[in-house]
């Protein structure tokens, strides 16, 4: 009953007036913005989970001038989704967009539905995902929870770690959102979260809703949220073989389900304590491919971070006497031409060793 009360005693005719006034004012002009399209909105908001702004603006294009309606997505291969999604990361979500999209056309008769609850039983969309394409597409009264909105919320009710839960937001969201229209307001949360009420170094005194923010009337801001013990990143030690034959490169698709999948590759696999680069190489494509080669030069080594690891990557120049296969039930593979390379979808890392080579 107590948190009940100190909810209620906020002001939320007032924030909501102030806060959609300098959005308003002051929001960035987006190109998903430009827009009530459901399609557009869609690939916006899955693009730019766990991304950065600037990140996705050139991706976005890309994809519009490529697949402009989810029809088109729908009938794309998934090989072409994943190359126009390289480099952008956590490719389940380009896997679960064109599942969606497939989905949409079969049993929506193409049209994106306009409800939050419809929206969730699509692949890859969740709670914040769905809120934000049912407010900003249709206007339909839900909130949009991402993690700029969570942190705004918890300055604003000095939120302790154990009130921070989800029930807790949305009930909060639900009431700042009152009668407001729920696609700027929803909009307006996200974007004063990501200019203003940030993480590091916050920006009070260009807040527009400072004076209800309980944090800041405490001067405790920046103890919110409360900070979390970083969790340890895993080091990862990897062999990578770039294999030719005469002027052809061998590359193979890896396993439709778990890390990268869809995507191509060269074979390899981790180091083991106490074993050497090369010696790892020879193993790992003895195992996979049931292939000795020959080793003709050593690549840059090069590090790449993931969210949970950190990987050393180690690519050897190698050369095979013939151009081999790895039988049925290993996977898809191919010989194909260095400017081949281009026009298959490779994970990150992949791609910062290919432009590094000096091939033979």
């Amino acid at each position: 009953m107590r948190k009940k009360a100190k909810y209620k005693s906020f002001q939320s005719s007032r924030f909501r007036k102030s806060l959609l006034k300098w959005y308003q004012a002051q929001k960035r002009d987006l190109p998903w913005r430009k827009t009530k399209d459901p399609y557009k909105i869609l690939i916006s908001e899955i693009m730019l989970q766990q991304t950065q702004v600037d990140t996705v603006i050139p991706y976005y294009k890309a994809w519009m001038k490529k697949f402009n309606t989810i029809k088109k997505l729908a009938m794309a291969s998934l090989d072409d989704v994943l190359m126009l999604w390289e480099g952008l990361g956590y490719y389940s979500r380009a896997r679960n967009l064109h599942l969606t999209a497939k989905e949409i056309v079969k049993n929506y008769n193409g049209k994106i539905p306009g409800y939050y609850e419809d929206l969730l039983h699509l692949p890859g969309i969740g709670t914040y995902t769905a809120g934000a394409i049912a407010s900003i597409a249709f206007n339909e009264p839900v909130p949009a929870i991402d993690a700029n909105v969570k942190r705004v919320l918890t300055r604003l009710f000095c939120l302790s770690p154990s009130s921070s839960n989800d029930k807790t937001f949305w009930e909060l969201a639900v009431n700042l959102l009152g009668s407001a229209p729920p696609s700027e307001f929803n909009q307006a949360m996200m974007e004063i979260g990501a200019l203003i009420c940030i993480a590091k170094n916050l920006r009070c005194p260009s807040c527009p809703i400072r004076s209800c923010c309980k944090a800041y009337s405490k001067g405790m801001q920046a103890r919110y949220p409360a900070i979390q013990k970083p969790k340890k990143v895993e080091e990862i030690e990897v062999v990578l073989g770039i294999i030719f034959n005469n002027d052809m490169v061998y590359i193979q698709k890896r396993p439709p389900q778990g890390l990268f999948a869809g995507l191509w590759e060269f074979p390899g696999g981790k180091v083991e304590p106490g074993e050497s680069p090369e010696k790892a190489l020879h193993r790992e494509l003895k195992e996979e491919l049931g292939e000795k080669v020959r080793i003709i030069s050593n690549g840059k080594s090069i590090c790449h971070n993931y969210t949970r690891f950190k990987v050393l990557l180690h690519p050897f120049i190698c050369s095979a006497r013939k151009r081999f296969s790895p039988g049925p039930g290993k996977g898809e593979s191919r010989w194909i031409s260095r400017e081949e390379l281009k026009n298959h979808a490779f994970p990150a890392a992949n791609r910062k060793i290919i432009r590094t080579l000096r091939f033979p």
